[in-house]
């Protein structure tokens, strides 16, 4: 509108903005006369309506995203005040509006964050890692706060993943030992499982079939790595009587003992 301004002397102008005030105060007053009216107009079509905004939309998408972009760029404050002062004068009903909605839709919405995450995320991964740089001391203060107000929920949480995934814990607490050992490697649950099965499930040094553990033919402590190359499956007793001990020194041990595959 302004451009078409532009060739008007200023009388004109002024002629033109008073006669735009006049029509859009004319348009409120029809609007309030005939409130009641224009809803019941707009709730016999709305259907109506719906369909042709999306037929419309489809068939002119590119334009009319171009006509909003150039809007958004022409009146950003404007539009950034304008939803700023909404949402302090309506955050209580959003934030309803929102629990309600994440309640009613929970499967949705978590079909949603991970197809999200699945297409972007080399993306999200490293604008995570650039925001936790630039706020690391904000973070690990958040961090702290929340682990302070949420203390029992999240210690219950723990403790009832940790009890339905054991194998996590396990794998946690070997990597830390082999870091810790400044060991190379790691191994999967299923890969240790695949070792056992082609064991028999059984003790490589005892063959008894008890719940196997993951025993270091050549130890941590000796410069053994981490990897599936370098385990064998073994119960507590022998993976602790076992102790630093490699595995030939281990099997010797045990011939001398009389006690070889007993």
């Amino acid at each position: 509108m302004m451009s078409e301004l532009d060739n008007y002397t200023e009388e004109e102008k002024q002629k033109a903005i008073q006669s735009i005030l006049k029509k859009r105060e004319q348009h409120r007053q029809r609007y309030k006369a005939n409130k009641e009216g224009i809803r019941r107009r707009y709730e016999a079509n709305k259907e109506k309506k719906a369909e042709y905004n999306s037929q419309y939309y489809k068939a002119s998408k590119e334009e009319v995203r171009e006509q909003q972009r150039k809007y958004y760029e022409a009146n950003r404050e404007k539009i950034l005040e304008r939803a700023r002062q909404s949402y302090k004068a309506n955050k209580e009903k959003r934030l309803e509006h929102q629990r309600q909605y994440a309640e009613g839709h929970k499967e949705e919405r978590a079909e949603y964050r991970h197809r999200r995450y699945e297409n972007n995320r080399e993306k999200m991964a490293e604008y995570n890692r650039e925001y936790n740089e630039v706020n690391k001391e904000e973070m690990r203060e958040h961090h702290h706060q929340h682990y302070e107000n949420n203390r029992e929920k999240i210690l219950e949480y723990v403790c009832q993943y940790q009890r339905e995934h054991p194998e996590v814990g396990r794998n946690a607490t070997r990597k830390r030992r082999a870091q810790k050992a400044k060991s190379n490697g790691n191994f999967t649950e299923e890969e240790f499982k695949l070792l056992c099965e082609a064991c028999g499930n059984r003790y490589i040094y005892c063959q008894q079939e008890l719940p196997l553990v993951a025993d270091h033919a050549i130890p941590l402590s000796r410069g053994g790595s981490n990897s599936i190359e370098n385990i064998v499956p073994a119960c507590s007793r022998c993976n602790s009587r076992k102790h630093d001990k490699t595995y030939d020194e281990f099997v010797e041990q045990l011939e001398k003992e009389n006690w070889w595959w007993k």
